[in-house]
């Protein structure tokens, strides 16, 4: 199944967001990296430490024989949450 994800990328120093599409990457490429490739051809650039936070999901679902794209979909709502709980407070 492919999931699709949104994330905030660079381009000349604007942050703007840019969805992607994860699906079950091939273990010898990044699972962003074709995507990634595309997007830097049009001057624009995801940021190193999700790139590297990915990477790291996907030898985790691969050690733990889970789906990456269950995994990191799972994760990134949790994130979204968290950062939803703390802007709400720093309202408050």
């Amino acid at each position: 199944m492919v999931r699709k994800i949104t994330v905030n990328c660079n381009f000349n120093g604007t942050s703007q967001k840019v969805p992607f599409y994860i699906g079950n990457p091939s273990s010898e490429s990044h699972p962003l990296g074709f995507q990634a490739k595309w997007l830097s051809s049009s001057g624009g650039q995801i940021p190193d430490e999700f790139m590297k936070s990915v990477a790291e999901v996907k030898e985790i679902a691969e050690k733990n024989k889970v789906s990456f794209e269950d995994l990191l979909c799972h994760l990134m709502t949790e994130i979204e949450a968290e950062e939803k709980k703390k802007n709400n407070n720093s309202k408050s």
